[in-house]
């Protein structure tokens, strides 16, 4: 695991280059603290810090192969290496990384399909000198960023970082408003960019070549989720499909556990984790390690079962309390780490997890991804309660019978109380697929509010809403869960849910992998009807009867909780004074009168404003850290620098 960053130009020379990439390592350095250097090779100049995981003697970056005048770096992990290197036998090898396998996937021709082997999760750059192109590519669901501007049609500089592509001073930072909207109602920015105007990320699964000097910039998706393929099929038998999905979970921790440095355990307690913890017992040798966060509203904790599945599987379990921090000081900390926007008030506890794992070891393994695949979100069963709410309501009735329930609920602190589902169920209970599943997992079901936060009342030309509808449509998905699981997939869970554990593992120098995301799990998922995953009363049905195989039934159909600290008390502390205050540093991109009036709505309990508002918040405290980036630097005499002939 690593940091990379680099330029590539047909008009910025090396010593230019060698200057600005100098600048972007300071933002790259967290992901690699073991070693670090700077490296130029004909138009190209890349900067590399190492997390060593693997191949720890012989595994350093960058990878020049001389026959094909090829050069790269790759931040990841490939799972799979060792089938790969078998393949790719004939090529030019020079060192035991793991992550050299792409570029000799590259080297061997038919790059698109050769890509689709690979098991991992990965970020790379290619630059052939050769063919005069570059190429930048990411792994299948977006586990590992990789950000990118191309200025004038002569350079590219991309980056592991988002900051550190700023701190070049070769783009200027600023706010993209259209990327600012979506970003207030959904808490990331649209897949595929970055908050920040000419900078952009390259998607999940996605290749990007680019020829040197020109306008022609060539894009492929090289793979795509497959859900929805039962649809047209036979219905498969239960039992045999849940003993598959138990055979690939097994193969898929086995495989992601590949490491020659010591892997610890995230254990939250809810069932996801809990399979993976199990599993990955069965591999590793005595003295494993857990870690659970506890919080003191119980409506949140999960700690009891993490501690019992902990003595169930003999792990040495650490319970990491959340309330014996200074939480203004933990979130300074989180807030000055945060590389990219992003309103997951979840990020904050997460980081947490990650900095005090990170004393002691270099790698962790998690349960990210089982509510996605496996359909763990509530809104998956409210897609289900919508069907029979209006088959058995009749129309007149509906909207009364639920404002009528709504007024009776009063406003509560709990992380998702029951007024704040009534109200996004009613928010979009009438619109189409897409909007009200990006409705009911928004900041604000009420989208006007966003509209009026907007200083310049922007129409976004970003239609997330249409291209994923495109998506679901030429994927033939037509059961409403499937297709919201298909969203997610594409959308929450690379935009939101892993550029959080990146952002927050990485921080820190800590390398987390998520063995549900592994390609088998990927691909069997991909094969499960509707009603083996989620019914009105039930979620991750067939995951939670793997659970009840290896648990017990109570610990198998615990409820979600989410992961999460109390985020309204926080608010309610801090919203006077510090929120206040920060609401400036974006002055010149929201309405700071209109927020003012969220803020008195939420005080007052006339509404429930906390996502939005922690979104405002996280966002402000972003830009003051992007704002303070110094881009006049020079570092060079702080790395290493070789040049390659």
């Amino acid at each position: 695991m690593c940091g990379i960053a680099g330029i590539i130009s047909n008009k910025i020379h090396e010593e230019e280059r060698h200057l600005i990439t100098s600048r972007m390592m300071p933002f790259i350095e967290n992901r690699g603290p073991d070693e670090k250097g700077i490296f130029s090779y004909k138009k190209s100049t890349f900067g590399f810090t190492r997390l060593s995981i693997r191949a720890i003697s012989n595994g350093s970056q960058p990878f020049l192969h001389e026959r094909k005048s090829t050069f790269s770096m790759t931040n990841g992990e490939i799972y799979n290496y060792e089938y790969l290197r078998n393949r790719y036998s004939d090529e030019e090898w020079v060192t035991k990384s793991d992550c050299e396998a792409i570029h000799n996937a590259y080297d061997n021709g038919d790059f698109e399909n050769e890509i689709k082997l690979f098991s991992g999760m990965f970020a790379s750059c290619i630059y052939d000198a050769k063919e005069d192109k570059v190429i930048l590519l990411r792994d299948r669901v977006g586990q590992k960023p990789l950000y990118y501007s191309i200025i004038n049609n002569e350079t590219l500089i991309f980056s592991s970082s988002l900051k550190a592509i700023i701190s070049s001073g070769i783009v200027d930072p600023a706010i993209d408003q259209e990327n600012l909207k979506f970003i207030m109602f959904n808490e990331y920015a649209p897949i595929g960019y970055t908050g920040i105007k000419k900078i952009f990320s390259v998607k999940p699964s996605e290749i990007l070549n680019w020829e040197i000097g020109t306008k022609k910039i060539e894009k492929f998706i090289y793979w795509k989720w497959m859900l929805g393929t039962n649809e047209l099929e036979t219905k498969p038998t239960y039992y045999p499909m849940k003993e598959q999905i138990y055979k690939d979970l097994k193969a898929s921790v086995k495989e992601e556990l590949i490491s020659d440095v010591p892997i610890s355990i995230f254990l939250s307690g809810g069932i996801d984790s809990s399979i993976i913890a199990a599993l990955a017992v069965e591999n590793l040798d005595d003295n494993v390690n857990t870690f659970t966060i506890g919080f003191e509203d119980k409506t949140l904790d999960e700690s009891n079962p993490a501690n019992e599945i902990s003595k169930k599987l003999g792990t040495n379990h650490k319970l990491i309390n959340f309330e014996s921090e200074d939480l203004k000081d933990l979130t300074q900390r989180a807030f000055k780490n945060l590389d990219i926007p992003l309103g997951d008030s979840s990020y904050i506890p997460t980081f947490l997890l990650c900095e005090k794992v990170s004393h002691c070891y270099k790698c962790a393994i998690s349960g990210d991804g089982g509510d996605e695949l496996f359909g763990g979100y509530p809104t998956y069963r409210a897609h289900k309660l919508l069907s029979l709410y209006e088959s058995y309501v009749p129309q007149k009735m509906r909207g009364y019978l639920m404002h009528k329930i709504l007024k009776f609920l009063p406003n509560s602190d709990k992380n998702i109380s029951p007024q704040m589902k009534l109200s996004r169920f009613l928010a979009g209970k009438t619109l189409p697929l897409v909007k009200r599943h990006f409705t009911w997992m928004s900041t604000s079901y009420d989208k006007d509010i966003i509209n009026k936060l907007m200083s310049d009342k922007v129409i976004s030309k970003i239609d997330s809403y249409e291209n994923l509808e495109n998506l679901i449509t030429s994927a033939g998905i037509k059961d409403a869960i499937n297709a919201a699981q298909f969203i997610d997939l594409n959308s929450y869970l690379p935009g939101s849910i892993l550029s959080k554990l990146d952002n927050a593992s990485m921080a820190n120098g800590l390398e987390v992998r998520s063995p549900f995301l592994n390609k088998r799990i990927l691909n069997s998922t991909s094969m499960i009807p509707t009603s083996y995953k989620v019914s009105i009363l039930r979620s991750k049905k067939i995951l939670r009867d793997i659970a009840e195989d290896i648990y017990n039934k109570k610990l198998a159909n615990l409820p979600k909780k989410g992961f999460n600290f109390s985020v309204n008390k926080f608010l309610s502390e801090e919203l006077n004074r510090n929120i206040r205050l920060s609401i400036f540093w974006i002055e010149n991109y929201i309405d700071v009168l209109e927020t003012n009036k969220i803020i008195d709505e939420h005080l007052l309990g006339k509404r429930d404003h906390r996502k939005l508002l922690w979104t405002i918040y996280s966002i402000s405290n972003w830009w003051s850290y992007i704002l303070s980036i110094d881009k006049k630097t020079d570092n060079r005499h702080l790395y290493r620098y070789k040049k390659f002939k």
